[in-house]
C-alpha cells in the first residue's frame, strides 16, 4: 500500500489538479517472496487535485514486476482513465503527442475524460522495519498517462510505502 503526496505535473496537469495532489496506491506482489528477488505485481492507483476551479482525476489498474530487495524497482503497464474540468478561462496548452491514442469523450461544460494505456516506473527504498515483517519505504514513481485535451497528466511522485 503506497499514500503519495508530492506530484509534480507536466503539460498543464498541474495548472488544472494544482502541482501538489493527492496520491494514494494499492499494490499486491504475487509469488514466494524469498526464493526469486523478482515478483509480479498488480497495483490500483488514484490522484486527484483541483486548482483555480479546474480539476484532474486519474486512476488505473497496472500489473508489472518489481524487484523486492531493500531498493526496489518495478515496471507496470495498464489502463488508466483520466477526467478533467477546466475552467471555463482556461485555455489549454499545445497538446503532445501520446504514447497510445486515447480514446476521447467530451462534453460542452469543460468536462473531457480519457481512457488508455499507461506506463508505471518505481524505485523505493525501505527506510523502516517494524515487527511482524512491516516495512516502510521512501518511495519514486513516474506515471506516463494518456492526454487529454492536450493536457498531459503524467506526473512524478514522491511519498512513503507502506509494505505489509
Amino acid at each position: 500500500m503506497a499514500a503519495q503526496g508530492v506530484i509534480l505535473s507536466g503539460n498543464g496537469g498541474g495548472s488544472l489538479g494544482g502541482t501538489t495532489q493527492l496520491g494514494v496506491g494499492l499494490g499486491y506482489d504475487f509469488g514466494p517472496p524469498i526464493i526469486v528477488p523478482v515478483r509480479a505485481t498488480a497495483q490500483f492507483d488514484y490522484n486527484g487535485g483541483s486548482n483555480g476551479g479546474g480539476s484532474l482525476t486519474t486512476y488505473g489498474f497496472t500489473v508489472g514486476a518489481r524487484l523486492t530487495t531493500p531498493i526496489y524497482a518495478g515496471i507496470g503497464i495498464g489502463p488508466y482513465f483520466t477526467s478533467l474540468k477546466q475552467p471555463l478561462f482556461m485555455v489549454p496548452e499545445s497538446p503532445a503527442l501520446p504514447v497510445f491514442p486515447p480514446v476521447f469523450i467530451s462534453t460542452p461544460n469543460g468536462s473531457a475524460t480519457a481512457a488508455g494505456f499507461g506506463t508505471k516506473f518505481t524505485v523505493g527504498d525501505r527506510i523502516l522495519s517494524l515487527p511482524g515483517g512491516v516495512s516502510l519505504a521512501l518511495e519514486a514513481s513516474y506515471q506516463l498517462l494518456p492526454t487529454v485535451q492536450g493536457i498531459d497528466p503524467s506526473a512524478a511522485r514522491l511519498g512513503l510505502r507502506l509494505h505489509i
